[in-house]
């Protein structure tokens, strides 16, 4: 008997719920971070047992990827700034993932983008060096539409 194509790519559906373009989704993002295949899997892994989920269909890969990259800029910018700008915002939304699989995306409040955008104007040419150097915060600030300033 030939096996076919259509048979494989069917087999492998069912051990993963995900659709090619989420699949391509998730990926795209983690090459902007450097991340491989095998990092984004363990990535939607440690979501899943975070989660308590027993499988992997309930989950949405693009935002446990996105999500993974918000909380890596934001530990970072954190560790850099003594800011963090989930929990030391105090307006009206934060900056948070948004998931809906390929589509998945950051939402964020306007008064929440120009905290951020104060703190790193405040921030010395050193900090911003160390923030630019840093694939997640690059990463995450340009999704978000915020510009680390040159020094001068």
């Amino acid at each position: 008997m030939v096996v076919t194509t259509e048979q494989v790519e069917e087999l492998q559906g069912y051990f993963s719920p995900f659709g090619y373009f989420d699949i391509k989704a998730a990926i795209a993002h983690g090459q902007e971070v450097d991340l491989f295949p095998s990092d984004i899997f363990e990535i939607i892994d440690e979501s899943r047992r975070s989660y308590g989920a027993d499988s992997f269909d309930k989950m949405d890969p693009v935002y446990c990827v996105l999500d993974h990259i918000l909380q890596m800029a934001r530990n970072e910018i954190d560790d850099v700034l003594s800011y963090d700008f989930q929990n030391d915002f105090h307006g009206d939304t934060e900056f948070y993932t948004y998931g809906n699989f390929m589509c998945s995306s950051y939402d964020w409040s306007e008064a929440a983008k120009d905290d951020l955008t104060e703190k790193l104007d405040e921030a010395s040419s050193e900090q911003l060096c160390q923030l630019r150097d840093n694939r997640f915060v690059r990463y995450f600030l340009e999704q978000v539409e915020i510009d680390i300033k040159e020094p001068a």
